[in-house]
């Protein structure tokens, strides 16, 4: 299947129609306290340089999508990607999507996973970050060991 590649103009349109069906960009309430503790280790510095984050979701619409790269742009204080690429089937039927969002510092990977805990995880240059519904976790990159559970 080919790529669906967004350059910023259509990402802009895209969030739009998200917001006409009730999603607004730049406005994702994290969803609980974990969200905010992940974003205070960020701008920390105790995960170094960030270079890709990879997330999960379970959700089939562009609002599932949409929450979860929100959340990501939350905790790494970006602002919108300079590019999107989808492919996988269409995010209202059944079936694989992976979508990558090119941000002008890393790369981003949302993936809709079925029968799988969602989780969205940052890699930094000194350490990684994993958030989920349990929390926060930060491991060193260097010797694998967890750092700390917030």
């Amino acid at each position: 299947m080919k790529p669906e590649l967004y350059g910023r103009r259509r990402f802009v349109q895209v969030l739009a129609g998200a917001t006409a069906v009730g999603i607004e960009p730049g406005n994702f309430a994290p969803p609980n306290r974990a969200w905010d503790e992940a974003r205070a280790i960020v701008r920390s510095g105790r995960l170094g340089r960030i270079v890709f984050s990879l997330a999960s979701f379970h959700g089939s619409s562009r609002g599932s999508l949409f929450a979860i790269a929100g959340r990501v742009q939350f905790v790494v204080g970006e602002a919108a990607p300079v590019a999107v690429s989808c492919q996988g089937s269409s995010l209202g039927e059944a079936g694989s999507f992976i979508a990558t969002f090119r941000y002008p510092a890393f790369v981003a990977s949302f993936e809709r996973v079925h029968r799988a805990a969602e989780r969205t995880v940052i890699h930094g240059s000194l350490a990684t970050l994993a958030i989920d519904a349990s929390g926060c976790s930060v491991w060193a990159v260097e010797s694998g060991r967890k750092l700390e559970a917030v």
